[in-house]
C-alpha cells in the first residue's frame, strides 16, 4: 500500500482534517452512508508525503459512514461517526 489516509477528530461534530500519505497522484474521496449513497465528494490532487483536506459536518445527519479514498486505483476504507 502507497497512500494511507486518516481522519481526526473522528467522531466528527464540526471539522475533521482527512490526512493522506502518498507517492503522488490524482484521488478522489467519497462519503457514504450505511445505504450506501454518496453524500459528499471532492476530487484531489495530491503531493508525495503528507496532504491535508478540510471536512466539515455541514448538514449531515448523526450517524456512520464510510469515507472511501481513492488514489489512483488504490482504495482506502475508514468509518467516519458524525455527531
Amino acid at each position: 500500500i502507497t497512500n494511507r489516509a486518516s481522519i481526526h477528530p473522528n467522531p466528527v461534530t464540526d471539522v475533521s482534517q482527512i490526512t493522506i500519505f502518498s507517492a503522488g497522484g490524482e484521488g478522489v474521496m467519497t462519503l457514504s452512508n450505511m445505504a450506501g449513497q454518496t453524500v459528499w465528494n471532492k476530487t484531489i490532487s495530491l503531493n508525495a508525503g503528507n496532504n491535508t483536506f478540510r471536512m466539515e459536518k455541514g448538514n449531515l445527519n448523526a450517524g456512520v459512514y464510510t469515507l472511501t479514498v481513492n488514489i489512483e486505483g488504490e482504495e482506502n476504507f475508514i468509518k467516519v461517526i458524525i455527531k
